[in-house]
């Protein structure tokens, strides 16, 4: 595909996830530090100018490819809430983030931020921006539980909060501490997380409650607007206006 590629509309976002695929398969091959936009424009066969049609620095589009793995992943999870209400308590909304973000390197490098795939782009604003709309909509899921009954009473939500996300960070980082064995495959691991969500934050009667298509409801109106908010970054602000 050549710099002929009109400016607006599908051209312009077909361009952008083009050059955006580039720079993913780059990441992915060589890392944060041997990525530039000279090579991600070779690899996406346009310009160097072409690319800062889109986004105003190396960073600002690597970041935007951190993004849209974001909103698909995102995007992975609502249509499980749209699709089976119960996927919103804990138990299994847990192992279902755990095994997609398991699925997606650069998914599970923010997560576990490997400088040498994903340098230190979460240290910049606009990482710290997308880290913090990831955090406020960790604890907005959880209130909207709490608001219904289905956490525990003993744990306020500011522990709840901490306690689920120490839980999923260590089921990512464990395995340089804990020798793993054949039989500890990631969909064991991620049935040892559910039993652990399940037990240590759900109320015994959380999955019989009648308004659980409410709260998946709210859950998943709640991912839809992250997941917005991460495509519509994730295209970066570079010298077009898009039509």
């Amino acid at each position: 595909m050549t710099d002929t590629l009109k400016a607006g509309g599908t051209d312009r976002a077909t361009r952008a996830q083009m050059i955006m695929d580039a720079a993913a398969d780059l990441l992915l091959q060589h890392g944060y530090r041997r990525v530039t936009i000279d090579g991600v424009a070779r690899a996406a066969g346009v310009g160097k100018g072409t690319v800062y049609l889109h986004w105003h620095s190396r960073e600002e589009l690597l970041l935007g490819v951190l993004l849209r793995e974001s909103a698909e992943l995102t995007d992975e999870l609502v249509e499980c809430l749209r699709t089976d209400p119960r996927d919103v308590l804990p138990h299994r909304m847990s192992p279902l983030a755990y095994l997609a973000t398991y699925r997606r390197p650069l998914t599970r490098a923010m997560f576990t931020q490997d400088a040498g795939m994903i340098g230190r782009l979460l240290e910049t604003e606009a990482g710290r921006q997308l880290q913090a709309s990831k955090a406020r909509l960790t604890e907005i899921y959880y209130r909207t539980l709490v608001d219904h009954g289905m956490v525990r009473e003993e744990l306020d939500l500011g522990q709840v909060v901490f306690g689920s996300i120490s839980t999923a960070f260590g089921f990512f980082t464990v395995s340089g501490l804990v020798p793993m064995t054949p039989e500890m495959t990631v969909e064991n691991r991620a049935a040892i997380l559910a039993h652990v969500m399940r037990h240590a934050f759900e109320t015994p009667d959380a999955e019989n409650r009648p308004d659980l298509p409410v709260v998946a409801g709210k859950v998943a109106d709640e991912y839809e607007r992250f997941r917005d908010m991460c495509w519509a970054e994730a295209h970066g602000r570079g010298r077009e206006t898009p039509a």
